[in-house]
Parts: structure tokens; C-alpha cells; sequence
């Protein structure tokens, strides 16, 4: 609870904290007398009570479960590079999930094992260590550097769910099973892919730091080419939650206020819901359901259709304090749809014009209008149009998705003059600019003509 309010606090502000050694750890053989905390007197005591071997899951503790903080889990180096989640091979010690309430702890991974790292010993001493404790801090300057980035760029600093976002959003996939889990978390953090990201927005990558107040949904309309995967993913630092009354794999959520986001494709409507572990199967893939219990939800769409497709976020019941900021990270879209014309900017009256579309994003209907026209006066992706009168003309597009529901307007002008006339003085096969004995009327200077008649 203190360390989330903290963190909501001080909302720039992101804690990393690692996921603890503890995995697996059991008294040595022959040991019996121990120590344990006392809480009614605040100190450690000693035990000789038979303890058992603690399991593989849940078994972070303290702080390393807050809500709003980075927890990061240790895994071996891998030196030729990450190419597939086999690569990322878990370490013997890195504490695993999940929290209680079933939430997805560690957040990410790092390497933590043979770490290269400064000594206390002198101002030259080094050695390479173990832990979960070189994991973190391996993870928070790689974080830190990615701030920096974004400070550079853009003039200032990511929100702390926001820089979140962007790791868990980025993070290569590791473990046995696609989506998150409660051994690896979200992954394999991956700085360079995050700081793609970031030199990427608002062309193939979002990240919007945005306000859902209370009984709002926000939506916004994305395009995807169908050539990679679609991803959105939300983070909001949430209130901090009171602890309860001691009680065993208590799965009462500690989440205050509880956002959903969804990917909705606008042609069909199908609708994707984003990843959900099960405290009570730890071992069992991520399914794709509601997800009540995480501060942090992502959808994936791995072979999307080309099409638009409308991510929402909503909330469920009230919002504590009527509003909650939340960070959205995208990735896989590409430019949304817009309209674009291009043709001549001058013609003559009665003549074809040739006009051609040149909009992006996918549309598939092409509506054209004429000056002040209600109805089209053609449809098709590129057209031609006679000007009965002469004057200053705008031709209008309205490029659209399948369905109608996305669409874009843009304005072509065009000034309409009528036909010139070409008087020859003597007759030759071809005409130079300036050449005797052409008298030419009413053609433009240079250029190849074709005199009719």
C-alpha cells in the first residue's frame, strides 16, 4: 500500500523493484533452528517450527507485489541475441508470481546472472554477480535511457505508466506459451524495440497519455495492413488499495479502478479481448477474457485483416476520484486513412481532365464531387471530368472503408479556361518556341501541341 501510493503520488515517478530470490529455498540439511519476523514485535525471532520448502510460484513478497511499481525477474545472459522465446532461459532463484489476487508479477525479466557490476571494496573493484538485485537496476538505467529519449524528442517526460507501458508493451516473449505469465511476466525487456517505438509515433506506433473520466469511454480508430501484428496495450497508476486481514491466497482484487480496453474491427465487429492468467492454475497458458484483477491489460491480434479497427477503453462501476489517467501504447498500424487528389491545376472547358487518387490507409470506396454537387458525379478510384463553363473549380473526394464507417474529404483546385486558338501563318511539321513565321494566339510558352484541323 505505501509504496503504490507513492508511486500515485508522484505520478513521473516509476519504482523498480526486484522479484526476490526466494524461489525454491528451504532450510540447509540438518538446520532447524531458524529466524522468522515477529509482527507483534516488530523484530525477527528465532524458530524451530518445521518450515516447508517453499514452492516455485508465489513466492515474491512485500513490496515486490505493489500494484504500481516495475517488478523485474532475473534470467541467464543470452549472448548470441534474442531470436525466440526458447532463448530467454529462466534462472535457478527469480521469484515467480502470482500476487494473491491473481494478479501478473514479475512485470518483466532481465539478465540477472553473471552480471558484470561495481564492488564496494575500492573505486576500481568489479566482479559479476547473481540476483534479482542485478536484474533491476539492469532494467531501471536501461528505463531511464528510454526517458531521456523521450525527453529529447519530445520536451518532456513520460508519465511512470507510460514508461511502464512501453517496456511491458515492447517486451520480447519469453516462456512456454504466448501473453504474459507468472515466470517471465511480460517478457524479455527489450530497450531498442521500445525506443523504435518511441521515434515511431503517430506514424506506426501510438502512445497517448490520456484522462477517462467517469462514464466515458474513449475511442480512437487505427488502420492495419494486415502484414504485421496489431497490439494495444493500457497502464494507469492505480490508488493505492488497504491491506486486509491476514488470510491465505486471499483473491479479493486490490483494484480500485478497474479499466478495459478492446480492439473492435470496424467492418465486422468482432471484438478482441486482451490476456488473463488464472492464480488458481499458475501453470496454464494466458487466455483472452475480462481482466478484473490487472492495472495493466493488452490486447493482441496476431494476424489481423486488413482493415480499421476501433480501440476502446471503458471502465466498469465508478471511477475513484471520477477520473483516472491511463497510458495507451499501439503498435502494428499503419497510416490512418486520408484523402488525396492529384491532377492538373489548369484545363480547358469541354475537355477530359483526368483526375487519380492518391489517398492512403486502406480505403476501398471513392466517391467524387464536382463543384457544390450534393450526389457523385462519379465513383471509382481514378476519373475524368469535362468543365462546361470556364472559372476557379474545386473537385471533392470522399475516400472510405468497406463499410462507410471510416472516411476521409479532400479538395482539389482547378482553374477552367476555355479552348485557345492557334492561327498559322505558314504551314510546317513542327513548331519551336519563338519560331518564324508563327504567329501563335492564346498558347501557353513552350511545350509540344497538337494543332487540330
Amino acid at each position: 500500500k505505501d509504496w503504490d501510493e507513492i508511486a500515485f503520488n508522484a505520478p513521473n515517478y516509476l519504482i523498480f523493484k526486484s522479484a526476490g530470490n526466494d524461489r525454491g529455498s528451504k532450510l540447509p540439511a540438518g538446520v532447524s533452528i531458524h529466524y522468522v519476523f515477529d509482527g507483534s514485535l516488530g523484530d525477527w525471532v528465532e524458530s524451530s517450527t518445521s518450515r516447508a520448502e517453499v514452492g516455485q510460484y508465489d513466492c515474491i513478497s512485500g513490496s515486490g507485489l505493489a500494484k504500481n511499481v516495475m517488478t523485474v525477474g532475473a534470467v541467464n545472459p543470452i549472448n548470441a541475441g534474442y531470436s525466440q522465446s526458447s532463448d530467454v532461459v529462466m534462472s535457478s532463484f527469480s521469484g515467480w508470481g502470482p500476487t494473491d489476487d491473481g494478479r501478473i508479477k514479475p512485470d518483466i525479466v532481465a539478465n540477472g546472472v553473471n552480471v558484470f557490476s561495481a564492488l564496494s571494496g575500492s573505486d576500481n573493484a568489479y566482479g559479476s554477480y547473481n540476483g534479482t538485485s542485478m536484474a533491476t537496476p539492469n532494467a531501471a538505467g536501461s528505463a531511464l535511457l528510454l526517458q531521456q529519449l523521450y525527453k529529447e524528442k519530445y520536451g518532456v517526460f513520460m508519465r511512470s505508466a507510460s514508461l511502464k507501458g512501453l517496456i511491458i508493451h515492447n517486451a520480447d516473449e519469453a516462456g512456454n506459451n504466448e501473453g504474459p505469465d507468472y515466470r517471465f511476466g511480460w517478457g524479455l525487456m527489450n530497450t531498442e524495440k521500445s525506443a523504435v517505438h518511441l521515434l515511431n509515433l503517430d506514424s506506426l506506433s501510438l502512445l497517448k497519455e490520456n484522462y477517462l473520466a467517469k462514464n466515458d469511454t474513449d475511442e480512437i480508430i487505427v488502420y492495419s495492413d494486415g502484414l504485421s501484428p496489431l497490439k494495444a496495450s493500457i497502464v494507469w497508476t492505480d490508488p493505492a488499495s488497504f491491506p486486509r486481514n491476514p488470510a491465505l491466497d486471499d483473491r479479493t482484487a486490490h483494484l480500485i479502478n478497474d479499466l478495459d480496453i478492446r480492439i473492435i474491427s470496424v467492418d465486422n465487429s468482432n471484438t478482441f479481448l486482451p490476456w488473463k492468467l488464472d492464480p488458481n492454475n499458475p501453470t496454464a497458458a494466458a487466455t483472452r477474457a475480462d481482466n478484473n484483477v490487472d492495472n495493466v491489460e493488452q490486447v493482441l491480434i496476431n494476424n489481423p485483416s486488413a482493415g480499421f479497427y476501433k480501440i476502446r477503453i471503458s471502465h466498469k462501476s465508478g471511477l475513484t476520484g471520477n477520473g483516472q489517467n491511463y497510458s495507451l501504447l499501439v503498435s502494428g498500424i499503419s497510416a490512418g486513412l486520408e484523402a488525396r487528389i492529384s491532377g492538373l491545376t489548369s484545363g480547358c472547358k469541354n475537355t477530359d481532365i483526368a483526375f487519380k487518387d492518391e489517398s492512403f490507409g486502406g480505403p476501398v470506396n471513392f466517391d467524387w464531387y464536382s463543384e457544390f454537387a450534393i450526389i457523385p458525379i462519379k465513383s471509382g478510384k481514378n476519373i475524368s471530368y469535362k468543365f462546361s463553363d470556364t472559372g476557379l473549380f474545386e473537385i471533392r473526394l470522399i475516400a472510405s472503408n468497406a463499410s462507410g464507417s471510416v472516411k476521409d474529404t479532400t479538395y482539389h483546385q482547378i482553374r477552367i479556361n476555355d479552348l485557345p486558338e492557334v492561327e498559322l501563318t505558314s504551314p510546317m511539321d513542327s513548331v519551336c518556341k519563338n519560331a518564324d513565321p508563327f504567329n501563335m494566339v492564346g498558347i501557353p510558352s513552350g511545350g509540344v501541341f497538337e494543332l487540330a484541323g
